[in-house]
């Protein structure tokens, strides 16, 4: 897991999302966009935090066939013992972060709602855009 601590500043990588979406952070974590116009989603985390995009009917599967592969850390030997993710719904208005305990945080350019999901114990805030 120390592979996703930030050794250097932060490069967003932004996403055009329309709802109906999902975007993976390696496998520790997913953030569905469940309703909304199409919107820029900002990430904020360390270069080695992989982010893939898929559709929200096929995240489950996707999750499920690529944790600890694609979708690492966690490892292959570590996925076994990952926790479950468990899942947050927010709704955000325009320009706000969401902030994942350790991780890094996203920003929005406009309302939506999404469902955050993280490993039981992980913090999800959201915040007024700091940037």
């Amino acid at each position: 897991m120390r592979k996703l601590l930030p050794s250097k500043p932060f490069k967003p990588m932004t996403f055009q999302l329309n709802a109906g979406q999902t975007i993976f952070l390696a496998g520790v974590g997913r953030v569905d966009f469940e309703k909304g116009e199409r919107t820029s989603f900002t990430y904020y985390v360390s270069k080695d935090c992989y982010l893939h995009r898929t559709k929200l009917d096929k995240a489950d599967a996707f999750y499920a066939q690529h944790k600890g592969g694609l979708l690492s850390p966690p490892s292959e030997e570590e996925a076994a013992d990952f926790p479950d993710l468990v899942a947050k719904e927010l709704t955000l208005s325009q320009d706000q972060d969401v902030a994942i305990s350790g991780l890094g945080w996203f920003s929005v350019n406009r309302p939506v709602r999404v469902t955050v999901w993280v490993p039981k114990g992980v913090a999800v805030t959201v915040r007024d855009a700091i940037i």
